[in-house]
């Protein structure tokens, strides 16, 4: 009798599986429906994930809600990155229109939003859907103001998708992106300060100097954090959130804050670091790597 692998038993193809490239578990799923509901079992691709990315330290992210996904994307860029051919892209689409001034990807909702910022004689925010190549929406302030800063939402459940800064006042407007990827306005405050960073219903504002606003859009409440500097043009460069914490990062000081529970009052930091000024911050899990300039402005 000639032993096949659909004479096996759904235990051992399991096992037998995981000594599979993902191209091969791949080619699996088009071969019967027996095999394609084995390949798309989550214990199949854990052991992917472990045997071919893991295990080789490549590039992967952390979250694990589509753990095949995730796996697949990884081996592909990996493969792509290690190729000697030029890379290509996957596809492209030309459009008339306001020229480009930057783009960013927007979190959540499958990773297929792009928000494009244009300017002319007016800035312009389009969303466009990047899983069919189409454009959703324009949007720009009623007033039709200049805007200078817009932060992105660091938590894709928010109601608060965006945040913009009008320029030439200190008027700061909060959107709301839609599941159509239309934005709307739902919220604005003045505020001297300038947002760096958005969590969730907080934002983070800085003076560039030594404090920083936190603000709670849907509370209403809000706390200072104060590292009682005084060093001018200390611009801030970064502001990370953690459940218990907050980490501020400025031109030449590092501060660490335990997270305030916001009753309007001003917090001074459990840690603080001095070091050379620097002009970029980048992080990881880990670590928070600094570029440093060669002199001292």
């Amino acid at each position: 009798m000639t032993i096949t692998l659909n004479n096996l038993p759904d235990d051992l193809l399991i096992y037998a599986i995981t000594f599979l490239s993902i191209p091969d578990i791949l080619l699996l799923h088009q071969t019967c429906t027996r095999f394609n509901a084995l390949t798309r079992l989550e214990i199949v691709w854990i052991n992917a994930f472990k045997l071919n990315i893991l295990s080789n330290d490549y590039p992967c992210p952390i979250d694990d809600t589509n753990l095949e996904q995730h796996t697949c994307h990884s081996y592909q860029l990996v493969s792509q990155w290690l190729t000697d051919s030029p890379l290509t892209p996957m596809s492209e689409i030309k459009f008339t229109g306001l020229p480009i001034n930057d783009i960013k990807f927007i979190p959540g909702q499958q990773h297929k939003w792009i928000l494009i910022v244009s300017c002319r004689t007016k800035k312009v925010l389009m969303v466009w859907d990047i899983t069919c190549m189409h454009k959703c929406s324009e949007w720009s302030p009623k007033d039709e103001k200049p805007f200078t800063e817009i932060i992105l939402n660091k938590d894709p459940e928010s109601e608060v998708s965006i945040v913009v800064t009008l320029d030439g006042s200190e008027q700061i407007l909060f959107l709301h992106l839609n599941n159509n990827g239309t934005l709307h306005e739902i919220h604005d405050i003045n505020v001297s300060f300038h947002p760096v960073s958005l969590n969730g219903d907080i934002v983070a504002f800085s003076d560039d100097i030594s404090k920083t606003l936190l603000y709670n859009w849907k509370a209403e409440e809000w706390d200072y954090l104060n590292d009682r500097g005084d060093m001018q043009d200390n611009n801030c460069k970064y502001i990370i959130f953690s459940p218990t914490s907050i980490v501020i990062i400025h031109a030449n000081t590092l501060s660490v804050y335990v997270l305030p529970p916001l009753f309007g009052q001003t917090n001074t930091p459990i840690m603080t670091n001095l070091f050379d000024w620097h002009i970029s911050t980048s992080t990881t899990p880990t670590s928070l790597p600094t570029l440093s300039e060669s002199y001292r402005p």
